[in-house]
């Protein structure tokens, strides 16, 4: 770190200081390190107000010196972000409680996390022992058995979901499939079993039966038998594998749907199948279904019928966080079976347990309660070896606790009255009516945001991303539905006007009741609410209730293994427009809730008669100028007709129209540039996409004058001149931007954040890190994003966005069930974005094409709101192409799939940092890869296939160190640690072959995934907490807009230009051995056109046995300029041993100010120094991230130095100096001194 030691002391001098003398001064302070470190002070401050003085009162207030001579950049005087993975980051954007001590007598545990080490499902968990509902029945629960033997809580529900894209194998000619219901019946008069029996067709078949045996008081038998192969032959032949293998199918499958009558209603509490057939391999069962008078019986679920009950299975332990150590003085437990055995223990630390109390069957005081008193200090509290008992409530009396204080109201924020923040509170309800009754206490709720992000933040859940913790949420305390309720008050800045209340978006559906009243309803997450509630608030306070309906088909819960995922989606689908992906994929967890809730804005606005909203402006380039139609929507709010003025800007360009409105209308208003020749053939600065110029954007409005000038309206936003084009749509699409043709580079988004908790500063962020990876476009996969700010982000970055609508592969989810609710958000959506410059075309379906009245209608939609851009039904189909793969290749592989036209998806695990791998597992998952690796995706089977991703790294470094976790020390004294450093190395080759061979004919690449929605091991660029991985330079690297790379499948030295004028280029590729000692070089000269791939020629092929290092450079021919230059690993096969042999090397990092701070690292050992990682650090150990380092992951040759530069946001940096780690392959990690 910077350390600043001598002869000045900012502190003494109270003077004013001349300018010229200030930056002196600076630069004195950067040059030499001799001058005391001022902790905690803002001199970029002195530099712009030349007050030493006012420095010094500032010295309290924000970073260390280092970090500001560092950074460069004057810092906002704002908070500290919240820290790393704490989204949102912002205090600002923020409106979650705060938790704060009191000293209240009361029950310190009623809304506490609870931690568990197991329960009987996902429904029964530890989290309801402290929700203040103490239940008085025995619960509901489900066992289901495969021959016999029971299934796992995950895969109980796979067959009675309303699914066919879920499935239980039952293997054997003779195979039974059990459910056995407790404390619950099903009534039923039909049972529909559909799935397929997989056969050896070698084998003659000789018979086939299936049996259905219902019991409840009675028992009864139902048989099926044919003496002819059963169903009818399915087309493909198939394997017992869900999840895109590669595995050979070979068996024979015969399609089955069988329906057995009950002779009439039947009530029961157990049903059994036996399927018989002798040459059968396996029964693939994807669904049962339970049917009553023709229609499908839907109460089946015992998260259905919640009850408050925390299940152990075994001898399980739970335990309560009070938040603080505080003093205890009686623990309630209230049980459903006459008390328990057991044992109360207490912590400080949740480690070490000292006992609090005995427990034993007795009865104490009332029923089953049982009551300890005993005066203690603890935060923790926990009750352990119960016997698989059912425990309802815990209670913990006493004082010193912590509660959830509300947020302030958020207030005015650029004319609206933002109703963020203040007194919500949320509790479940039974029913999302006015008459519904609230089912337990409520807590302070945290508006915007998910019910479940309110309980998380309000202290009720474990944080549910770390490790396990997820299971240890109960599915049906959340498959619920809820009432917000707050109060306000009208602003006096309102009063007289008409008051509109709005609401961004609700997941799903909405009623929304101001002072008891009915004012309005949402259907769908991505539906806009404006309700005019002139004629029903009243002065003082007014009590606002939003009753929010779950999801009809939430679908079972699905869990990761470490072997395999389990199926993508699910009958959430057929809720859409929701947020589909939250039913679980192998990608994301399944979410609680499934994001129900008030995930959006609420706020007040106000107008006389009219609203403006939804602009667009449409644009035609010509000849370099731009021809502009503006169009906005115009709503009049009152029952008589209004007429006024419509005026408009575009920067300096105005327009404006005499309009009239009927009553209570509203009219799409156009400004022809036919008829306004200001708006017709304007030299304007043009909107361009990352790399093609810089994305201007306008300042823009328009504003409505009455007839009488005494009602105006008005809206202000950005906009941004461009025209984007499209070539052979169907075939092979191209698109050009402002007449140039434009590659599309970038990533999938399958989502932003798991729980929606991305604001402004994340996607700024996050968009950003795509600019510096020099990619050009997002892909929205299935419309999952739905936040003004990641929009306003990728016009503000130049990054262009694939917009999907809500549809994802035919195979992941049925067509949604409601096509008018459907289209109604796809209307008010794409009226809410169509303003972004950013949105380059939107597509109907991810795999595959919406149902045919949709394809109609959305492509219509466009051309009404968007005329121009490009709809298209496919994301895989006709003029592009998709379908992965997913899996890890070997790098010559990429350069042999490609398939000529832009491709949607192409992915591979990408392993996080160490640090990261810690933020997300517990100290004893850490390794060896095991069930939670696979919980946070890193399955060996699966899409993602982390067994080839494993063996790629065997084959460089050893299986020793791979799978025996026999790591080299220099790696460090964790094999955990080590493993996550060499998979940097595969992370990097892979990623960056994925986008050279994509560079052969430059039709562009969406890889899956450049964003990571939630603590992931798989598919991304840097990982969700802002950790860039070695991906993320490997793909900076790929994609430099003029590059020069290596193709290991011709082994050709390529010169790619994206989109740089014409030049003549000197291409150099030098061969060197692990000693760092050429042993072959060749250069060339070549011309290479813009728009081009120029073959320039081929490498020598090395010895197979040694491994080699091959660099390659393009220089200018014009100036001599270095304009691209690319190191790879040419491996042998004896690259394990040679590696393990290879020295330590030596590097030294010095700063460079010039007039920027620069690192330069330099080689200065006789050994190439491998794999070079730059690690910014807090003193306290932890990351600085965000963080923007202009390289990493690289390789040096002896004698070879490399200037890089890191940017950072002083407000990441928690107030603490900094360090800079450097470490490597064979460097051991060291912190220089600077």
């Amino acid at each position: 770190m910077l350390t600043l030691k001598k002869n000045y002391s900012l502190k003494k001098d109270n003077i004013m200081l001349p300018d010229i003398f200030t930056r002196y001064l600076l630069r004195l302070l950067i040059k030499n390190t001799n001058f005391v470190n001022e902790k905690n002070t803002y001199l970029s401050y002195i530099m712009r107000h030349n007050n030493v003085l006012k420095l010094r009162n500032l010295m309290k207030k924000g970073l260390a010196l280092s970090t500001l001579i560092l950074c460069g950049t004057m810092p906002s005087m704002a908070q500290h972000s919240r820290g790393i993975g704490v989204y949102p980051g912002n205090p600002n954007e923020f409106f979650g409680p705060k938790i704060e001590k009191d000293n209240e007598y009361r029950n310190l545990a009623l809304h506490r996390a609870v931690y568990q080490s197991g329960a009987h499902d996902l429904n029964l968990t530890a989290q309801l022992l402290t929700d203040g509902v103490i239940a008085n029945n025995q619960p509901a629960f489900l066992e289901v058995l495969t021959n016999g033997k029971p299934l796992p809580h995950n895969e109980r529900k796979l067959t009675i979901n309303n699914s066919e894209w879920s499935r239980i194998p039952v293997e054997g000619s003779t195979a039974t499939l059990t459910y056995r219901w407790s404390n619950m019946d099903i009534e039923a008069d039909e049972v529909i079993v559909e799935g397929f029996v997989a056969y050896d067709q070698d084998k003659p078949f000789e018979h086939y039966s299936m049996q259905c045996e219902v019991m409840g008081a009675k028992s009864h038998t139902f048989t099926l038998k044919s003496d002819t192969l059963p169903g009818r032959p399915r087309r493909r032949k198939v394997i017992n594998d869900p999840n895109k293998q590669t595995e050979e199918a070979t068996a024979m499958a015969r399609e089955l749907k069988e329906t057995f009558k009950l002779k009439g209603k039947r009530t029961f509490n157990s049903v059994e199948l036996t399927f018989r057939q002798n040459n059968a391999f396996y029964w693939s069962i994807k669904e049962v279904t339970f049917m009553r008078k023709g229609k499908a019986v839907r109460t089946i679920f015992p998260a259905q019928r919640f009850t408050s009950v925390w299940k152990a299975e075994k001898k399980d332990w739970a335990y309560v966080d009070l938040g603080t150590v505080a003093n205890i003085e009686e623990v309630r437990l209230h049980w459903l079976n006459d008390g328990n055995n057991g044992i109360l223990e207490i912590s400080d630390d949740a480690k070490n347990w000292k006992p609090f109390a005995v427990l034993t069957n007795s009865k104490q005081n009332d029923g089953k309660v049982q009551v300890v008193k005993h005066s203690a200090s603890a935060r923790y509290v926990r009750v352990s070896n119960t016997d698989a008992a059912c425990l309802s409530e815990i209670e913990v009396y006493g004082r010193g606790g912590v509660k959830a204080v509300a947020h302030a109201e958020q207030g005015w924020n650029k004319g609206k009255y933002m109703l963020n923040g203040g007194n919500w509170t949320i509790c479940p309800i039974s029913n999302p009516t006015l008459k519904s009754e609230p089912i337990g206490p409520e807590i302070v709720a945290t508006v915007p945001a998910t019910v479940l992000s309110s309980y998380y933040n309000a202290g009720a859940l474990p944080d549910p991303n770390f490790d396990d913790n997820l299971s240890m949420i109960s599915e049906s305390f959340f498959n619920r539905d809820f009432l917000y309720k707050r109060t306000f008050q009208v602003p006096s800045k309102m009063k007289g006007r008409r008051i509109l209340l709005n609401f961004d978006g609700i997941n799903w559906k909405a009623i929304v009741v101001l002072n008891g009243k009915q004012v309005g309803k949402i259907e769908g997450a991505f539906m806009r609410g404006q309700f005019d509630i002139t004629d029903h608030v009243k002065d003082g306070e007014n009590e606002l209730c939003v009753y929010v309906e779950k999801n009809a088909n939430p679908g079972a819960r699905k869990t990761k293994t470490g072997e395999n995922t389990s199926f993508n989606g699910g009958v959430l689908g057929g809720d859409n427009p929701t947020f589909h992906a939250t039913i679980g994929w192998d990608w994301i967890t399944t979410i609680p809730g499934r994001e129900v809730g008030i995930w959006n804005d609420v706020y007040l606005t106000s107008t006389e008669a009219v609203t403006i909203s939804d602009p667009i402006v449409n644009t035609t380039i010509t000849d370099g100028k731009a021809t502009m139609t503006p169009s906005v929507f115009v709503k009049n709010h009152l029952a008589t007709p209004v007429k006024g003025i419509l005026r408009g800007n575009i920067g300096d360009i105005c327009f404006e129209k005499e309009i009239t409105l009927a009553a209570s209308t509203e009219a799409e208003i156009t400004f022809s540039p036919e008829e306004y020749k200001q708006l017709a053939n304007q030299h304007m600065k043009l909107w361009w996409p990352n790399g093609y110029g810089k994305p201007h954007m306008y300042r823009a409005s328009y504003t409505f004058h009455t007839e009488q000038a005494k009602s105006t309206a008005h809206t202000s936003y950005f906009a941004g001149i461009r025209e984007v084009t499209y070539k052979d749509e169907m075939s092979r699409l191209q698109l050009y931007i402002n007449g140039q043709r434009f590659i599309p580079l970038g990533g999938n988004w399958g989502f932003s954040e798991n729980h929606l908790n991305y604001r402004g500063r994340e996607y700024d962020i996050a968009v950003d890190y795509h600019k510096q990876m020099n990619c050009t476009m997002i892909r929205n996969w299935v419309g999952q994003t739905g936040d003004e700010e990641f929009y306003e982000a990728c016009d503000r970055h130049g990054i262009m966005v694939w917009q999907d609508f809500w549809l994802a592969n035919p195979a992941d989810g049925p067509n949604p069930h409601n096509e008018p609710m459907f289209m109604a958000n796809a209307n008010d959506y794409m009226r809410r974005i169509r303003k972004h410059p950013s949105i380059a075309l939107y597509c109907g379906r991810n795999e595959g094409y919406p149902p045919e009245t949709l394809d109609k209608q959305l492509a219509g939609l466009v051309q009404k709101l968007a005329p121009g851009a490009l709809y298209f039904p496919s994301s895989a189909d006709d003029g592009v192409s998709g379908h992965g793969p997913y899996r890890a290749l070997p790098v010559k592989e990429y350069f042999e799939i490609q398939t000529g036209k832009l491709h949607s998806e192409r992915g591979m695990p990408n392993m996080p940092n160490f640090e990261s791998l810690r933020r997300m597992l517990a100290p004893e998952h850490l390794w060896p890869q095991n069930e939670f690796w696979g919980k946070h995706d890193f399955t060996q089977k699966g899409a993602q296939y982390g067994s080839t991703f494993n063996q790629l790294l065997a084959e460089r470094f050893g299986e020793d160190r791979v799978y025996a976790g026999k790591m080299p020390a220099r790696l460090g004294t964790h094999p955990a640690k080590a493993y996550t450093a060499l998979a940097q190395w595969q992370n990097y080759d892979g990623y960056r072959a994925m986008y050279e061979s994509a560079n052969l004919d430059r039709q562009g690449l969406i890889i899956w995934m450049s964003h990571s929605c939630w603590p992931s091991m798989v598919w991304q660029t840097y990982d969700y907490y802002f950790d860039p991985t070695a991906a993320f330079f490997g793909i900076k690297k790929a994609c430099e807009p003029l590059h020069v790379q290596y193709n290991a499948s011709t082994r050709q030295v390529q010169l790619v230009n994206m989109m740089k004028p014409a030049q003549d280029i000197k291409t150099i590729a030098t061969i060197y051995d692990l000693q760092g000692r050429e042993v072959w070089k060749k250069s060339d000269l070549a011309h290479l056109p813009s728009d081009s791939t120029v073959n320039c020629f081929e490498v020598l092929s090395p010895d197979t046995a040694q491994s080699y290092m091959l660099r390659l450079e393009a220089v200018s021919m014009l100036n001599g300029e270095l304009l691209s230059t690319n190191t790879y690993f040419l491996w042998g096969n004896e690259s394990a041993k040679e590696l393990s042999a290879l020295g330590m090397g030596k590097v030294d990092v010095r700063l460079m100010f010039d007039p920027d701070m620069h690192f330069v690292i330099t080689n200065t050992g006789d050994t190439p120094a491998l794999m070079l990682r730059l690690n910014l650090c807090g003193e306290d150990g932890e990351q600085v991230l965000p963080v923007e380092y202009s390289d990493n992951y690289f390789h040096l040759l002896p004698g070879e130095r490399k200037t890089v530069t890191i940017k950072w946001n002083p407000s990441d940096t928690r107030g603490t100096d900094l360090r800079l780690k450097v470490s490597g392959y064979n460097v051991k990690e060291f912190i220089p001194s600077l």
